[in-house]
């Protein structure tokens, strides 16, 4: 025996090794196509604001967009990648993607450091890894925030079961730094000390040393609970107080932290059913959408059921689990009280990055429930891990088909910056530039509404003046019409049938 457990520890180490190598060469494979994409949008906003700051400047990382939110950590890569690779934006792509697998690689860990079959935790990992919800936030750059957030309040939980595992106060403290980083990351990540509190209550006594009986007490256990998330409690209120101090307010987006607004029963019916078939219907036919909806809606219904009839006949830790991930989904609403209950989230797949931390809840509660509360027998568990395993292709297909929109905006992207260059090579000083019928949009997809940014970079000058004629009706109010352009402007005019963009006119000459 005293040679079988080495030899099994390192067994389970070498399964563990693979898994995450696994998971993130998952990611990498799946978002292959878009490594290469093209700054989009907001994208060219950021390289424009973060290459301002010098590097004994870092303090201004925190004021970046101020208004809305506080977010330093993210700009800090994108200061980072722009000093270093410049306009060569694969490295930039290739750590959202990496990050994006090791969410998965840090979901499995914790799964079997609650001691859950390693299968179940590497086909909840797997199903998240490949979900057509993630392009928002993982294909576009300017959703790197939400990958940031939800990496490290993984890894915090992660560090914290260590940390009560084995009394490692290196890893309370790696914990605690995990956890602050998710909170310069974005504002989702207030609820880190929910979900810090609640893993406490529902493992304590699983990771206790301590007898039986002690370990589970109730007011030993709120005590020490205490002791233990009072920090996080701290450094959550720190944030809110930083954030009042630099935005002004505790709640300015109308995204993030905004409770306001009556609910309306529509708008989560509506979301749920976009969480469990995230197909853009850009680029999917309704049929198809409610196919896959019909199917996930099934294996969560029987997930459910399943877990409700064998509760009592389940691990303990199986249960815990569990009731964490139905904390963990539900504190992913409250930032987004608003997106969820009040507007919702179409096929369209509008703000889906606003529900990333969502969405890797519900996959584990689906896994969990199927496997972890099913029966043991050979039939049944073959019978779910192929119905799981079949939902992969699906959401791989899904996944290559979302990014194809992401993909197209990125080629407009660089058309319209590249053309414009080749068509006006050195336009003079203070020139105006008018862009008249540029694509702003494609369903939730933004393609050239950062012209004011990335024309300049295009040139490596500040002071040309970019105006939009005839922007895209539905967003308007954000793109006014600031035609017809006058006479003495460069009107550039681009052809929505053929994709390419033509300098019309240019001022007369003296």
């Amino acid at each position: 025996m005293a040679e079988t457990d080495p030899m099994n520890k390192a067994r389970a180490r070498h399964i563990n090794r693979l898994a995450g190598v696994s998971l993130v060469a998952l990611a990498v494979l799946a978002y292959l196509p878009i490594i290469n994409n093209y700054p989009v949008a907001d994208d060219f906003a950021w390289i424009v604001k973060v290459s301002d700051i010098r590097f004994y400047e870092f303090w201004k990382l925190f004021l970046i967009q101020s208004k809305f939110f506080v977010r330093p950590a993210p700009f800090f890569s994108i200061w980072l990648f722009n000093g270093i690779f410049g306009m060569e934006w694969i490295p930039s792509h290739l750590l959202n993607v990496v990050m994006h697998g090791g969410t998965g690689v840090l979901l499995y860990n914790l799964f079997d450091k609650v001691r859950i079959n390693k299968l179940t935790g590497f086909l909840a990992a797997s199903l998240f890894v490949l979900t057509p919800l993630a392009p928002e936030a993982v294909t576009w750059t300017s959703g790197r925030f939400d990958v940031w957030a939800l990496f490290f309040i993984m890894l915090t939980l992660l560090l914290y079961a260590a940390f009560m595992k084995n009394r490692s106060r290196a890893a309370y403290a790696g914990a605690l730094v995990a956890a602050t980083v998710a909170l310069l990351s974005k504002e989702s990540a207030i609820i880190i000390f929910i979900l810090v509190a609640a893993f406490e209550l529902l493992f304590s006594s699983t990771f206790s040393r301590e007898p039986d009986g002690a370990a589970k007490h109730w007011r030993m256990r709120l005590s020490r609970a205490a002791v233990r998330v009072g920090p996080f409690v701290a450094l959550s209120f720190a944030y809110l107080v930083l954030r009042y101090a630099i935005t002004g307010a505790l709640a300015r987006s109308t995204s993030y932290l905004d409770l306001t607004g009556a609910p309306n029963l529509l708008a989560p019916a509506r979301t749920m059913v976009t969480l469990l078939a995230p197909l853009d219907r850009v680029m999917f036919s309704k049929d198809t959408v409610v196919l896959l909806a019909l199917y996930m809606g099934l294996l969560s219904a029987a997930s459910l059921i399943i877990v409700i009839a064998r509760w009592r006949k389940t691990p303990e830790v199986t249960r815990r689990l569990w009731l964490f991930f139905v904390v963990f989904f539900l504190a992913t609403l409250i930032p987004v009280y608003s997106s969820f209950f009040v507007k919702g989230m179409s096929s369209y797949l509008t703000n889906s990055r606003y529900f990333y931390n969502s969405d890797i809840a519900l996959v584990s509660l689906l896994v969990l429930g199927l496997l972890g509360f099913g029966w043991k027998t050979r039939p049944y568990r073959t019978a779910v891990i192929v119905l799981l395993v079949l939902v992969m292709p699906v959401y791989y297909w899904g996944l290559s088909r979302n990014n194809q929109v992401w993909e197209d905006a990125s080629t407009v992207s660089r058309h319209i910056s590249e053309e414009t260059h080749r068509l006006l090579p050195d336009p003079p000083p203070a020139a105006d530039l008018y862009f008249s019928n540029v694509p702003i949009s494609r369903g939730s997809h933004i393609y050239a509404s950062a012209l004011e940014y990335s024309i300049p970079l295009a040139y490596g000058r500040r002071d040309l003046n970019i105006f939009y004629v005839n922007p895209d009706p539905a967003l308007s109010g954000f793109f006014q019409d600031q035609g017809p352009a006058p006479a003495y402007a460069y009107l550039f005019v681009y052809d929505l049938e053929t994709g390419q963009l033509a300098l019309e006119r240019t001022p007369p000459g003296p």
